[in-house]
């Protein structure tokens, strides 16, 4: 499905994933920024989407965070669609499936492991 930003009406969908970087942060005087690869499911098939993510520089609680990114990270977000390609960050916290400090995860799909994934962000606070 190939929509144009003007296509999309506005809406308050929140979308949570497990995304990688396409490329190191960048700040600005009012946002951090960051270009984005995640999956969308559509009639059982894995599509990769791009997506541009971002927060005010004011948000002390993803700042750190985000300015560790790098080309490449793992991590999972959650946020607010504003575009087709656009998320404004609500949450934001690093991905480590293979660290001693990290649960095991045997997830069969990306969404099964984002559950998992949520579920043991949840029960850790």
């Amino acid at each position: 499905m190939e929509l144009e930003n003007e296509q999309l009406e506005p809406s308050d969908i929140v979308v949570t994933m497990i995304a990688t970087a396409l490329n190191s942060h960048v700040r600005d005087e009012t946002n951090v920024t960051v270009k984005i690869n995640g999956y969308e499911y559509f009639d059982s098939s894995k599509v990769p989407m791009n997506f541009e993510m971002y927060h005010q520089v004011s948000n002390n609680y993803l700042l750190k965070t985000s300015e560790s990114i790098q080309r490449g990270s793992s991590f999972i977000l959650s946020g607010n669609l504003e575009r087709v390609n656009r998320i404004q960050v609500t949450y934001l916290s690093f991905v480590n499936l293979f660290g001693n400090n990290s649960k095991n995860i045997a997830a069969s799909s990306t969404a099964e492991a984002a559950r998992e994934i949520m579920s043991t962000v949840g029960n850790s606070q």
